[in-house]
């Protein structure tokens, strides 16, 4: 698979329905059942966010060093990974309740930034 900035919101996006959905513990990513293991459509990879996977690919490509530069919920919303974000309250969570509430904030800001890329493919 080829991993456009579309594919790649929209497997992340897919993937943090489904954390919203189960509460799901971060250490069980590889449970969720879009991933070809799974019997899924989205590759696995060592990374687990398709957005960082993108953006690291694209910094390559570019011959850069900040990867985050390329990731469309960096540029929106900041670094995902700074205390007391959405994704680091997540992490953190010690209920399936709380993730599932950060998880959903998660969720809300990737559909953000899907709708942002299809306002651009409006305007090309």
């Amino acid at each position: 698979m080829r991993l456009t900035i579309k594919k790649a919101v929209e497997g992340t996006l897919e993937k943090w329905r489904w954390f919203a959905e189960t509460g799901t513990h971060p250490g069980d990513e590889r449970l969720w059942p879009g991933l070809e293991i799974n019997g899924g459509k989205w590759p696995v990879y060592e990374e687990e966010c398709y957005l960082c996977i993108y953006s690291t690919n694209k910094a390559k490509k570019e011959k850069v060093f900040n990867d985050c530069q390329f990731c469309p919920y960096d540029k929106l919303f900041g670094f995902c990974a700074n205390q007391n974000t959405h994704f680091d309250n997540w992490m953190y969570a010690k209920t399936i309740e709380q993730r599932q509430k950060f998880a959903k904030e998660i969720v809300s800001q990737l559909e953000i930034i899907q709708e942002e890329l299809k306002s651009l493919e409006l305007k090309v």
